[in-house]
């Protein structure tokens, strides 16, 4: 008997009730390239989130909000408001580059996985989806490589000298038109 530890956590948003966000982050994952392949497939409703680039939490809730709301609107600039999402945390304008530099790679051994209004039954197969060890979302400080998310957000020293990296990067993504 395999005691399976469920460390998924859901946001809710004041200004964007009724919606939810469900976010797992899972190391040790050896099956990223059918995870893409799938999401490539249109399989998949899922963000699929190179966790090494996030710095906080935060960086994931203004995401959230910026695809929520262009889902809300009818302004989707991406197929749908998971593929939003990754595409609003990159903070770029352009759509191939962000999903590419922020989704998962076929060698990827972490993943953070994103889900919209999920219902029980999704959530459940998204445990039984990715093949890895579910995490805390906490674990996200051990993964996150300084070095590669100030090169994905172009953010030299002049910023860093005005503020932290995550203010840059929550001012690059809020202010992206």
């Amino acid at each position: 008997l395999r005691m399976m530890r469920m460390a998924g956590r859901r946001f809710t948003f004041e200004i964007l009730p009724g919606s939810t966000l469900d976010v797992f982050l899972f190391v040790d994952v050896t099956n990223a390239e059918e995870l893409i392949k799938k999401l490539l497939g249109f399989e998949l409703e899922l963000a699929l989130i190179n966790p090494e680039l996030i710095v906080d939490e935060q960086q994931l809730l203004v995401s959230a909000v910026r695809a929520l709301h262009a889902a809300r609107r009818g302004t989707l600039a991406t197929r749908n408001v998971h593929s939003e999402f990754v595409f609003a945390l990159a903070g770029s304008k352009s759509i191939g580059s962000s999903l590419k530099k922020f989704g998962i790679m076929p060698s990827s051994r972490a993943v953070l996985v994103g889900a919209f209004d999920a219902t029980p039954e999704k959530l459940a197969s998204i445990r039984e989806l990715v093949r890895g060890t579910e995490t805390e979302l906490s674990a996200l400080r051990s993964l996150y490589n300084q070095e590669a998310t100030l090169k994905a957000y172009s953010i030299g020293q002049k910023e860093l000298k005005n503020g932290s990296p995550l203010n840059s990067i929550l001012n690059a993504i809020s202010t992206r038109d």
